[in-house]
This record gives structure tokens, C-alpha cells and sequence, in this order.
């Protein structure tokens, strides 16, 4: 269930902050490193598994998916017949997702499916970036609840606006991915591209935390991050057909501004590398 995957990371971030006080005698912004780089370590693998199944959305046969629809109709239409009501009204939402199936492979012509720009998960890696989103918003939840207990306390945790801005754009990125509604196979691969733009974050974690992977160039970081964006955007504009408008803006801006947040977040490392 998800609350079980969201108290998962909850539990798990606390935990990890906790160990990290006991075990550290540096500053705060070490221990937000070593949470971070668990967390990082977690999502880049989780992410880089799943995109090893990533394959183009293929569109149901016109005739196969005609056939589906009448034969919801006149499964909706029998249960009318005998009276219930509630079967047709249980059956509409399956109606709707047949009929849109039918409109967006119609112009594949004959009944031959047809590729989409659409990128899509296997189900078992779809399963398991669910969960990693989940786990991951638990964390960032019980990280943004320790800063707001921190500035609540008058104190001022180590980047508390960004990590504050960061849990509310990747949670608003995840749950919309993973919400019912038009296109869910193809918004549930979506984070997937933007957790790998963390990969680029683990060489200076690792150096601020443990003194090696020193003298990586931030250029050459930064030049990842910027081919994940636009990889991001790729995705994006596959799926756009098969999102809703409203959708399509919160994920379109949630990339930017979340590779903004990101970007600073590395140069931030690197400045205090250098130091």
C-alpha cells in the first residue's frame, strides 16, 4: 500500500539522521550529505534499473480495441437489463479509457498497433519506481518536517528554502504521476529520467563525506545534468498525448524547476569542495 512505501522513507530518513548526528562530529551540512547520499544512492539505482525496460508505448490494433468497446457496451447494456444501475456506472470509467485507447490508435491505420513517442516501464519496473516514489517522498516529507521543527524552534537548518522547495516540487512531481487519470503507464515513467539527473550529485556527496572522488570538474557535472534535462523534455513531449493539459504544465514546470534546484544544489557542493 502507499502509505506503507511513504512511512517506509519517513522512518528510514529519521533513522538515517539520527545515526548521522550520533556518528558525526562535523557541521549540519554533513550530516544533511550523508542522509542525502543514502538517498541518492537508493533512487539512481532504483531509477537506472527501471529505465533499463524503457520501451516505446505501442497502440492497441484499431479492430482489437473496436472489439473491447462493444464488448463493454454490452456488458453495461445487459446489466441495465437486469436492472442494476450501478454496473453501468462502475463501467464508465473502463468505457472511457477503451474509447480513448480507440481514438489515439485510429490514425495507425488497418489493424496494425502502432508506436508512439511515448516512453513506458515494464510492470515489474513500474512497480518498483512506484515504490521508490513513494519512499522517496517520505523522505523528503520527514526532511522537510525536521526543518520546519528547526525554523519553528527559531534555528536555521543548512539550505532550509531549497530543501524545502525541493520536497515540494519532487512530491508534487511524484504523486501527479501517480494519481488515476489519461496516460498513467506512461506518466509512471516519467521521474524515472529525472532521478537519474542525480547521479551527477553522488561524486561531490562522496567527496564532502568522505574525502575521496576529489577534482571532478563542475563543468563536466554540470553538462550531465543539462543532457538529463533535455532527455526529460524528450519524454515529456512523447507523452504529452497522452496526458491531460493540466498534467503536462505541472510536470513541464516541476522538470525545470526541479534541475534548477538541482544544479544549484551541485554548485553548491562544489563551492564548498573547493573551500
Amino acid at each position: 500500500p502507499a502509505w506503507l512505501a511513504l512511512a517506509q522513507g519517513a522512518v528510514a530518513s529519521s533513522i538515517g539522521q539520527l545515526l548521522a548526528r550520533t556518528g558525526s562530529q562535523s557541521d549540519a551540512s554533513i550530516v544533511e550529505d550523508l542522509v542525502d547520499l543514502v538517498h541518492s544512492t537508493y533512487t539512481v539505482s532504483v531509477a537506472a534499473v527501471a529505465s533499463l525496460t524503457f520501451r516505446r508505448f505501442q497502440a492497441p490494433p484499431v479492430a482489437t480495441t473496436s472489439a473491447a468497446v462493444a464488448t463493454s457496451a454490452s456488458s453495461v447494456g445487459g446489466g441495465l437489463g437486469r436492472g442494476g444501475g450501478i454496473e453501468s456506472a462502475a463501467s464508465e470509467p473502463e468505457r472511457s479509457r477503451r474509447a480513448t485507447l480507440l481514438g489515439s490508435s485510429s490514425g495507425s491505420g488497418g489493424s496494425s498497433s502502432s508506436s508512439t513517442g511515448a516512453w513506458t516501464l515494464a510492470p515489474w519496473a513500474e512497480r518498483l519506481a512506484t515504490t521508490m516514489y513513494l519512499r522517496s517522498c517520505g523522505h523528503l516529507w520527514a526532511d522537510a518536517g525536521y526543518v520546519a521543527c528547526r525554523l519553528a524552534a527559531g534555528q536555521l537548518p543548512p539550505s532550509w528554502r531549497r530543501r524545502l522547495l525541493r520536497s515540494a516540487v519532487q512530491s508534487v512531481t511524484n504523486l501527479s504521476c501517480l494519481l488515476p487519470g489519461p496516460g498513467a503507464l506512461q506518466r509512471a515513467a516519467l521521474p524515472c529520467a529525472g532521478y537519474l539527473s542525480e547521479l551527477s550529485t553522488l561524486p561531490l556527496r562522496l567527496s564532502r563525506c568522505s574525502g575521496v572522488w576529489g577534482g571532478w570538474t563542475v563543468a563536466a557535472l554540470l553538462a550531465t545534468k543539462v543532457a538529463n534535462f533535455l532527455w526529460c523534455l524528450r519524454m515529456l513531449q512523447g507523452a504529452q498525448r497522452h496526458l491531460s493539459r493540466r498534467c503536462f504544465v505541472v510536470q513541464l514546470l516541476c522538470a525545470c524547476a526541479g534541475h534548477a534546484l538541482s544544479a544549484g544544489r551541485l554548485l553548491e557542493l562544489s563551492a564548498a569542495d573547493a573551500r
